[in-house]
């Protein structure tokens, strides 16, 4: 069965950030614009972002919370209900228990083939729980980036269609102050998530995200909330368009697939 979860319209957070937009001496200020002040925009934040909101994850009763606070916002700024006169709509969700027995990496190169372990060399990436299987040859595409803001392209020239893409977490450059991107910070092609959506964009038939951490930046923040036990049901979209399958290997993991090609992550990553 796939329950029926209530979110607040995606628009509610950018209706507050435009709402306090500074407009220029020459251009009329929109209606009601200046009801909205820095101070009410940092409430806001403080209470949807708090630790104890742990997260907000999908389902959660912290998320209900979130959700009900926005649509209590826009009641309060005297916004009209569009969908079926509330503030919510509805969206279907499937939840379902892994089969970490069904769930396997297996690679072949020069007549040798080799199977890794789940949670030892691999992991699964929940963005769907509906069953796949890709079997492809690998292609390294290097931090799965197409960021046309900032001239950056990693798949341009690059043939992944129906392939398994490898590639790096994070983006490049992320010691460097003066980078490209956003200096040390991240931006959004950095998470999982927008690689997964670019992979599939460029036609992938699976991706391999190589985990690693960068220790010149501080790991971020994560509330007490316990992580869901293994065989707990898990949660995501009843749609096709995340189906991407997706695993997070290690880096150990990912210089054994590329051994035949001669090199490793780390130069790669240089």
């Amino acid at each position: 069965m796939s329950p029926m979860l209530r979110s607040i319209l995606a628009t509610a957070m950018f209706f507050f950030v435009i709402a306090g937009t500074v407009w220029p001496d020459d251009v009329p200020a929109a209606p009601g614009a200046g009801l909205i002040q820095l101070e009410s925009l940092k409430a806001d934040v403080y209470f949807l972002a708090a630790p104890e909101m742990a997260g907000r994850d999908t389902a959660s009763a912290e998320t209900l919370i979130a959700a009900n606070y926005i649509a209590a916002e826009f009641m309060r700024l005297g916004l009209d209900p569009i969908v079926d006169g509330t503030y919510f709509q509805e969206f279907p969700m499937i939840r379902a228990r892994l089969n970490r027995d069904e769930t396997a990496l297996t690679a072949r190169w020069g007549g040798v083939e080799k199977s890794f372990q789940i949670d030892q060399d691999f992991s699964y990436y929940v963005q769907s729980i509906r069953p796949s299987s890709v079997t492809a040859p690998l292609v390294f595409a290097g931090y799965g980036i197409t960021a046309p803001e900032y001239g950056y392209n990693d798949y341009e020239g690059t043939d992944v269609d129906g392939k398994i893409a490898l590639v790096m977490s994070y983006e490049p450059q992320m010691r460097n102050e003066k980078s490209s991107f956003k200096g040390t910070w991240n931006t959004v092609h950095s998470y999982n998530r927008q690689k997964i959506e670019t992979a599939r964009r460029h036609g992938v038939g699976g991706l391999l995200i190589v985990r690693d951490w960068i220790p010149t930046r501080p790991r971020p923040f994560v509330p007490s909330s316990p992580r869901p036990a293994r065989g707990r049901p898990q949660m995501a979209l009843a749609s096709d368009i995340l189906d991407v399958p997706t695993l997070i290997i290690n880096r150990e993991t990912a210089n054994q697939l590329l051994n035949a090609s001669g090199t490793t992550i780390e130069e790669l990553r240089k």
